[in-house]
């Protein structure tokens, strides 16, 4: 079994900061932790990804997306800065050496209209949803 936590007890940013943290992590019998991925820098996500795996903590993370980035939005540029904002989360992700994504990054937070989904927001969601997957298969 792996016993995690997540780093949003400490921060909501990667940065190295967060090396010690994972010592004492490891120290106190966690063998996992999940990182925040909500503007997330590549160069830090590696550095701090190394120290992870050096301490052989298995490694998670997590996003969402909100009405600005909304992959079901029926606003043609709202899904696509989604779609990017995944792409660049999954990057991160990577580089964290993590080993699943968890969200919601299908839909922005809050914006559910409240009645079932329509037809259109479900080819939205599945059009931007597999583009996504289809990057994520690429990167392993």
């Amino acid at each position: 079994m792996i016993y995690s936590i997540n780093a949003f007890l400490w921060s909501d940013t990667i940065d190295e900061t967060l090396l010690p943290i994972l010592e004492q992590v490891r120290e106190i019998g966690y063998t996992g932790i999940e990182f925040p991925l909500f503007a997330p820098d590549i160069e830090k996500c590696r550095i701090v990804g190394k120290a992870a795996a050096e301490l052989g903590l298995y490694v998670t993370s997590c996003t969402c997306r909100d009405a600005h980035d909304s992959p079901s939005s029926s606003d043609p540029a709202v899904r696509r800065r989604g779609i990017e904002e995944n792409k660049r989360v999954l990057d991160c992700s990577a580089a964290l050496g993590s080993r699943k994504l968890i969200g919601p990054y299908h839909t922005g937070i809050g914006c559910f209209t409240g009645v079932p989904v329509t037809e259109d927001e479900w080819k939205w969601t599945a059009e931007s949803m597999r583009e996504t997957a289809e990057y994520a298969k690429e990167l392993g």
